[in-house]
């Protein structure tokens, strides 16, 4: 039992360690690097060790330190790391708590893509349910979602790893983004795109055709009839919802 705890422990630390030392640093952020760095030691310290208690401990000591200076951003990430030392050890409600705080500090924070067991994936994404029905959008406006939704065969080679990635927790997603996650709640959908991320977004073909036919060969997409088609639906349908 000792044993495999401690191969869970070293996993966790894995889980941590690689997505928060390859978060990008900002100039003149001190207070933000020292916060990585902190959470980093408790992950090569205490949680390589099994020592969840004292990790939790720490951590919570560094969100009261957070409250001097901290970006919400880091906030979120000590959050996260919280939740998933709690998760880790079976402390569901704990871990839930942890993480509707993390998306209180920052909306856009995220689980690692990889080295999640999951369970504890499917216990964040109940947490982040029960945070957009607690912060539901403006009841004046209109929202509108438009899904990227591609056939492997649509893949470009330069995001097929990041497809492959994300298939592993999804394979609907168009490379960046699983296909539930671009959906705004209570928005109206105006359908799925057979196209990955960036052949929706990004002309990298046509200017930068060597790329296009090599690295970014399933580009090919109708963007201009694809934005004049949502505008003309969209007027259409806030003309008829002020009727």
């Amino acid at each position: 039992m000792k044993r495999r705890a401690r191969i869970s422990a070293i996993a966790l630390a894995v889980l941590f360690v690689i997505p928060l030392s390859s978060m990008p640093s900002r100039a003149g952020d001190k207070e933000d690097s020292a916060t990585i760095a902190a959470v980093d030691k408790i992950v090569r310290g205490d949680v390589v060790q099994a020592n969840y208690g004292e990790a939790k401990k720490k951590l919570r000591a560094l969100l009261d330190r957070c409250k001097r200076g901290c970006s919400p951003a880091e906030v979120a990430q000590v959050h996260v790391a919280l939740g998933l030392v709690s998760a880790q050890i079976g402390q569901v409600d704990e871990a839930k708590t942890s993480w509707f705080d993390a998306l209180n500090a920052d909306a856009s924070v995220q689980l690692p893509a990889s080295g999640v067991s999951p369970a504890i994936r499917q216990q964040w994404e109940q947490t982040q349910k029960a945070w957009l029905a607690a912060n539901p959008l403006p009841g004046n406006l209109r929202f509108y979602s438009l899904v990227t939704l591609p056939d492997r065969g649509r893949i470009s080679r330069i995001v097929a790893p990041t497809y492959e990635k994300l298939a592993k927790i999804d394979p609907r997603n168009d490379s960046q983004v699983i296909y539930e996650d671009q959906i705004v709640p209570g928005s109206a959908l105006l359908g799925f795109l057979n196209a990955d991320h960036w052949a929706v977004v990004v002309p990298v073909a046509r200017a930068h055709p060597v790329i296009g036919s090599t690295l970014a060969n399933r580009n090919d997409y109708p963007r201009e009839a694809l934005l004049e088609a949502v505008l003309r639906f969209v007027e259409e349908d806030l003309a008829n919802s002020n009727q």
